[in-house]
């Protein structure tokens, strides 16, 4: 079984991420810490247009949100534990929806789910929130490449 915990980017990976030279998307890869692990984190980096990756960035590791995971989400049998991805201009409309300004945040908070043909996604908020009365706004990372991939 494999069991999914709640993931944070903190808002100084995501800018080191987003600022690297041509960056339009943000790659997920699962990652188990150690052999006999049971909760993945996920590694990201960044890629230009068309899946071309940014040489000389370092590559950073989500943590858990808690200390000591609990599973948002268990498991046992078939997943798809494929790359994940998000557009920069995707995680700029969340982040302008959620925050004013924008850049008034601390982390954000990657919520595994089960999506189409037992792929694992995550949704993923802003912490902390800034903007009054909105209901709460998330993204999605998903399968990478999407299916409209040409």
């Amino acid at each position: 079984m494999i069991k999914y915990a709640k993931l944070k980017l903190t808002k100084t990976d995501y800018d080191e991420l987003e600022t690297a030279h041509g960056a339009k998307t943000i790659v997920f890869q699962f990652m188990l810490l150690k052999q006999d692990d049971i909760y993945p984190t996920l590694t990201a980096y960044p890629m230009k247009q068309q899946h071309q990756q940014i040489p000389g960035v370092t590559a950073k590791k989500l943590s858990y949100l808690n200390p000591s995971p609990s599973a948002e989400l268990s498991i046992v049998g078939e997943q798809t534990l494929g790359d994940l991805q998000i557009t920069t201009a995707e995680i700029d409309n969340l982040l302008k929806a959620c925050n004013d300004p924008k850049n008034n945040y601390q982390y954000f908070i990657f919520t595994p789910k089960l999506g189409d043909e037992n792929h694992i996604k995550f949704e993923i908020s802003v912490f902390p929130t800034t903007s009054p009365g909105l209901l709460l706004q998330t993204a999605f990372a998903n399968p990478s490449p999407p299916r409209t991939a040409e």
